[in-house]
């Protein structure tokens, strides 16, 4: 997306013979069409923003070609020219914030010269060997920016120590560096349906910086000893100890490393763990929603083969998931204990896979195409058979909750400015639950029971995750606030000077004050691509079967009760609509289809 594209084109199709339009004005009118176009005019009010002087321009050139002057018509002539394309209209608050979605000719050098000529390890001498481990990195085949992998390390009398490994970007990313900078300006990465804007150049986040299968990287690792209940061991928290004595009684160590990781899916994962489960006499046999034994049996063998083009063993990789399975099993079960969100609701909502792809990239990803003459094709499924119930997202989950729990402790410890998170439970009407379903209805409660989340440079109870501390650590190549913390944790490693200390005066540290900024903007920046490109989902559907219908499950209500709230099970997605006349009741199996206008009705 350009938001001041340079106007080539005729913004009038029928010119009269004696027009002859002034260049600069007709330069000015698209930069100030662009700018309009960006405005959403749509009901969500929460994404409208001020107006500027270029929109009264814009709505002027725009009243020249006899259209009206709103941002609307801005976005239809821009389209209509060629100038934009619908991925455009999909990301309009990041465009109008000016969110870059390319990288300068000097940034993408600076990558490639950071490629070819990496900077000396500033923690060489003290970066940990961890490459013995086996590390597992368990993700999305289509991820790229790999960032995390997890370990099991087996101690003296039958104990064992839980790793997580983060790709350590700062050991390349120097601070106030171009690189530096521009991370921070654009503040993390951005996930849409129609791709991502990455918060680093690509040929760095899945290159030098990621943890690589097969590769050896560098990483910031997290050793933590849990109790067999699944918290945090009592025990000194710290840097790796040259005593081995020291270290096997530390709960939480906190080092420099390199490790090289084993990367697996999380269908692979989950169909070696039921296979697992199954030989060990257990009951877990199905896909959850269902599935063949033909349709698992290729999904072992895919894990296996890649298992064995990486150098792995089947033996010790099955070994290692089953204790990364009991230990996250554990933990979820001590969150409980501790009042998470869970504790009101053990099942989550379905993760939704939208994808925008232009015609033919879609076919690529077995995307259903439907020949629109936009060009564009858009899928809307549930993100995986397991998204829900499958043990390979829970290791992933506990593991990441864990790290950020032990890296909040090491900072406690330390006395440490970091921007711990932190979130408050409304009370609970015990009356009001009983009367809610269990499954999805129960989890829709329990999100309503939830304040938004604090961010503060002292600790804070994280109460939708059942813990005392947490400060966000395990993705550094997509949040800059978390590549800020490894800063700070390294240096004190060091022993060196704080990057981002406590402000003289009072006040925030740098650290605490962008991870506030962070977090609002990419959610509001996703939430209406994802909107934008369901709703044109819908409109296709409609377009291409009038007769399309889902069953969905009413899970709830929004905006006092103006919009009903449902599970679509065969998209994945809860989705709303204005609420009828008669109200739906809570847990009730409707069926639904989608309108013209890409909203959906009650058939």
């Amino acid at each position: 997306p350009n938001p001041n594209p340079n106007p080539n084109p005729n913004p009038n199709p029928n010119p009269s013979p004696n027009s002859n339009p002034n260049p600069n004005k007709v330069r000015d009118g698209f930069e100030a069409l662009a700018r309009l176009g960006c405005r959403c005019d749509g009901p969500d009010k929460r994404d409208m923003d001020e107006p500027e002087a270029a929109d009264a321009v814009a709505a002027r050139f725009l009243q020249s070609l006899e259209r009206k002057g709103t941002p609307a018509a801005a976005r239809q002539l821009l389209l209509q020219l060629g100038l934009w394309e619908l991925s455009d209209e999909a990301m309009l608050p990041m465009l109008r914030q000016r969110v870059p979605n390319a990288f300068s000719e000097e940034l993408v050098e600076a990558a490639r010269q950071l490629n070819d000529s990496p900077p000396a390890d500033e923690d060489e001498a003290t970066r940990r060997d961890l490459t013995g481990m086996l590390s597992l990195a368990i993700d999305d085949p289509s991820t790229q920016e790999v960032d995390d992998a997890v370990s099991i390390e087996m101690l003296e009398g039958g104990k064992q120590r839980l790793w997580v490994h983060i790709a350590d970007a700062t050991r390349y990313i120097t601070g106030g560096s171009a690189l530096d900078n521009e991370a921070q300006r654009r503040l993390s990465s951005i996930y849409v349906p129609s791709g991502v804007v990455p918060m680093l150049p690509l040929s760095l986040g899945a290159g030098l910086l990621s943890l690589r299968p097969g590769v050896e990287a560098c990483a910031l690792s997290f050793g933590i000893m849990l109790h067999s209940d699944g918290g945090i061991a009592e025990g000194a928290v710290g840097g790796w100890d040259d005593s081995e004595a020291a270290n096997s009684k530390a709960a939480v160590i906190v080092t420099t490393s390199r490790v090289r990781a084993t990367r697996l899916s999380y269908a692979h994962v989950d169909a070696l763990l039921r296979r697992a489960a199954r030989e060990a006499g257990g009951a877990e046999a199905e896909f959850e929603g269902g599935g063949s034994a033909e349709g698992e049996a290729l999904v072992v063998a895919a894990a296996e083969a890649a298992l064995e083009a990486q150098g792995v063993g089947l033996v010790e990789a099955v070994e290692t998931l089953v204790r990364l399975k009991q230990m996250s099993a554990a933990r979820l079960q001590w969150r409980i204990e501790g009042q998470s969100m869970e504790s009101l609701a053990p099942r989550s909502l379905p993760d939704t896979q939208v994808k925008a792809r232009r015609l033919g990239e879609a076919a690529a990803e077995g995307a259903e195409e439907v020949p629109f003459e936009d060009g564009w094709s858009v899928m809307v499924r549930p993100e995986g058979g397991d998204s829900v119930t499958g043990e390979a997202r829970l290791i992933v989950t506990e593991a990441m909750v864990v790290c950020s729990e032990a890296a909040a402790r090491y900072g406690m410890q330390a006395n440490l400015p970091l921007p711990f998170r932190g979130q408050c439970m409304k009370p609970v009407d015990e009356e009001a639950l009983k009367a809610v379903p269990d499954g999805p209805c129960r989890t829709w409660f329990a999100i309503g029971c939830m304040y938004p989340m604090s961010i503060s440079p002292k600790p804070l109870p994280h109460e939708g995750l059942g813990i005392d501390e947490y400060a966000q650590t395990t993705s550094p190549i997509r949040r800059y606030s978390d590549l800020m913390v490894h800063r700070q944790l390294k240096a004190h490693l060091r022993g060196g000077a704080l990057p981002y200390p406590t402000k003289e005066g009072g006040g925030d540290s740098l650290i605490v004050t962008v991870a506030k900024e962070a977090g609002g903007a990419s959610r509001k920046y996703e939430r209406h691509a994802n909107d934008f490109w369901i709703a044109e989902f819908l409109r296709r559907r409609y377009r291409a079967d009038r007769s399309a219908a889902w069953e969905a499950l009413v899970i709830g209500e929004r905006m006092r009760g103006e919009l009903t709230m449902v599970l679509v099970h065969e998209l994945g997605a809860v989705l709303s609509f204005e609420s009828p006349s008669t109200p739906l009741a809570i847990g009730e199996t409707i069926r639904v289809a989608p309108t013209a206008a890409g909203e959906l009705s009650v058939v």
